[in-house]
Order: C-alpha cells, then sequence, then structure tokens
C-alpha cells in the first residue's frame, strides 16, 4: 500500500489542484491630493460632475463601466419590474430612467384600486 493523499488514488494522471491565490494586497488609504489640485467634483465643474460619463462628456469613455455598475447595484430586480407593471395597468406614473413609480403615485393607485373594488 502506498503513502500519500488518502483523498487521491495512488496512481492518478491527473495533477494536483493549484494551490489558492494568495490574498489581494491592502488598499491604499494614504493618498493625498497633491499641491493645486482637489477632486473633480469641488471645482468650477462641480455643474458637469452629473453628465460626466454621458455622451460628449470628460468621462464619457467610462460610460460602459458606469452602466455596468448602475445595472450590478441597482434594485431592479422583480420586485420593481412587478411594480412597473402593476403601475402600467393602474395607470400610476412611472420615472423615465427605471419605470419604477414613486411612493404617492403607488399609493394613489393602491388608494384608487381598493376605492374600485370597495365600490363593486
Amino acid at each position: 500500500k502506498r503513502g500519500g493523499d488518502p483523498d487521491r488514488p495512488p496512481w492518478t494522471t491527473e495533477p494536483p489542484p493549484p494551490p489558492p491565490p494568495p490574498p489581494p494586497p491592502p488598499l491604499y488609504t494614504g493618498w493625498t491630493w497633491p499641491p493645486g489640485c482637489c477632486p473633480y467634483y469641488r471645482t468650477s465643474y462641480k455643474r458637469r460632475a452629473k453628465n460626466f460619463t454621458d455622451a460628449g462628456g470628460d468621462g464619457s469613455i467610462y460610460r460602459p463601466l458606469y452602466d455596468e455598475m448602475e445595472r450590478r447595484l441597482s434594485l431592479a430586480d422583480r420586485a420593481l419590474t412587478e411594480a412597473s407593471s402593476t403601475a402600467a395597468s393602474t395607470g400610476a406614473p412611472t420615472t423615465a430612467k427605471t419605470g419604477a413609480t414613486s411612493a404617492a403615485a403607488a399609493a394613489a393607485a393602491a388608494a384608487a384600486a381598493a376605492a374600485a373594488a370597495t365600490s363593486s
């Protein structure tokens, strides 16, 4: 009987699994702004910061990254889709960007639906 790893057969053609990757280096938090510099959003360009990644903006090359982050971070899952469908069927207004109903519009739609249900 051969010694070694009891979980692997003694005769195998497969290489051992690779070791786990090393942990990532810690984030560097000691960075300071160079003299005479400040963040983009603190300058006279602040108004442009709201549309930084829009077409023609200084950061338009970052738009695909922005869209991906927005998609991954948004709560636009089943609940949002259902709320949008409900709003569309009840005539409640939705926001242009996400199709989500505002809280007031959702409450008004629910009240109208309840009133219609009790009056029938």
